[in-house]
């Protein structure tokens, strides 16, 4: 993979950088890999075969975001509305790093004491505000406020020790 990647890397010209980077374009070939094996069309013929497979798919990628980028230029639109266009939804690096992300922030919220983490969920996942936030937690809507900001504080603290 990392060669595929040095080499999707070098062909990349600049405006196609500007709308993806080598390791989205080769983690969505290799995606699709994974998908066609799911669905039984795609048959492992060895590492060089995948090697090939891999580097042909990524080289058509950046194809189809070259060819994006020059109707862009052609339109006046940015590469930023190009670069939504031309995706299919995240890229594959943002959503593995959006799946560490929740996981950091399940195991950060689950080292809070059980009134901080009522105090935070209530907050912010039930939206619950003065009086209904210190209901929910048996507080003044004052006390609660201040669980709140400590919790906060608390988990703020935790995360950036993880991240």
């Amino acid at each position: 993979m990392r060669r595929v990647r040095q080499i999707i890397r070098a062909e990349m010209s600049p405006a196609v950088r500007q709308l993806a980077g080598s390791e989205d374009v080769v983690q969505s070939a290799a995606l699709e890999v994974l998908e066609r094996r799911r669905q039984g069309t795609f048959e492992d013929r060895g590492a060089a075969k995948l090697f090939g497979w891999l580097l042909r798919a990524s080289r058509s990628k950046i194809r189809n975001l070259g060819q994006a980028a020059a109707r862009a230029r052609r339109t006046s639109v940015s590469h930023d509305a190009v670069a939504g266009l031309a995706s299919s939804g995240p890229s594959p690096s943002s959503h593995v790093r959006r799946g560490e992300e929740r996981s950091i922030m399940r195991q950060c919220l689950g080292r809070l004491g059980s009134v901080d983490q009522a105090a935070i969920l209530n907050a912010f996942v039930l939206e619950l505000k003065g009086q209904e936030l210190g209901e929910s937690l048996g507080l003044s809507p004052s006390a609660a406020a201040h669980r709140r900001e400590r919790a906060l504080e608390h988990l703020a603290e935790l995360l950036a020790h993880e991240l």
